[in-house]
């Protein structure tokens, strides 16, 4: 069985950044376009969703390599999506499903960035505090409520 890390460290180099992925050759062809464009959101929202299981989990290194891997697919789509040379050959229907899907990922890891923020600043309030026991949510409420404010 193959373990997490390992999962992402060889999808890593699938979803690679925008001058490493892999492109369609000709972006004349709508059906190859589309099924290129289908294959790395694939990858993104799977690495979204594994980021945000890692989080869960408390995994915090695999969570920042998940995240990585979704940013780089996120990257490598963009172009396409948002350039309407890059786009030819999709229909109008193919390019607002990929943009709603691509505006849905980047939520996701907006919202998983905005966590580790929170994480990060809660994590110092409680130093600052002298590291008690027992009261962690009022740092948590305290750094959502700056991080937001």
């Amino acid at each position: 069985m193959i373990e997490q890390s390992e999962t992402i460290t060889r999808h890593g180099a699938v979803a690679a950044s925008p001058k490493e992925s892999i492109q369609p050759e000709k972006t004349e062809s709508g059906g190859e376009l589309s099924e290129f464009l289908k294959s790395e959101l694939t990858a993104c929202v799977m690495f979204a969703s594994h980021a945000a299981t890692m989080r869960i989990t408390g995994n915090q290194e695999l969570t920042e390599q998940a995240i990585a891997n979704a940013e780089k697919s996120y990257a490598t789509l963009l172009p396409f999506l948002s350039d309407s040379t890059r786009s030819q050959g999709l229909t109008a229907e193919q390019l607002e499903e990929f943009r709603g899907q691509l505006e849905r990922i980047r939520n996701t890891l907006d919202d998983l960035d905005k966590v580790r923020r929170i994480a990060v600043l809660a994590y110092e309030f409680w130093q600052q505090r002298g590291c008690p026991n027992g009261t962690p949510e009022q740092d948590w409420f305290r750094a959502e409520r700056e991080i937001a404010g």
